[in-house]
């Protein structure tokens, strides 16, 4: 489900931008450099979105720029990257998606 979640969340984040809000994100459990790598995966890489995301990885922290939906939505999406390995056994994997409509990727992961 939590695989589902990241998909969906990347796909919404590819909204637009309008007023703007700063949110500060400190990941307990995987380090900055590993989410940004991660972000840069599952968003295009030359997608205008990265140039609101900070990864300062000296004071191990990610600030995000943007409107409040937009923070929010990255906030949501780096707390999902930012977990406990998980246990043996299982795998968690982040897949990237482009134009695919939510209903057609819910119906992949039922």
């Amino acid at each position: 489900m939590k695989r589902l979640l990241i998909v969906l969340l990347a796909a919404a984040i590819q909204g637009g931008i309008c007023q703007a809000d700063t949110v500060s994100i400190t990941p307990r459990c995987v380090p900055v450099p590993q989410i940004e790598q991660t972000l840069r995966h599952v968003l295009n890489e030359k997608t205008p979105l990265l140039k609101q995301i900070q990864f300062d990885t000296p004071n191990k922290r990610i600030v995000v720029n943007g409107n409040t939906n937009l923070c929010g939505q990255f906030t949501t999406l780096i707390q999902s990257i930012d977990q406990p390995s998980p246990p043996p056994g299982r795998e968690r994997r982040i897949v990237k998606i482009q134009n695919t409509k939510p209903q057609v990727l819910a119906r992949a992961f039922e």
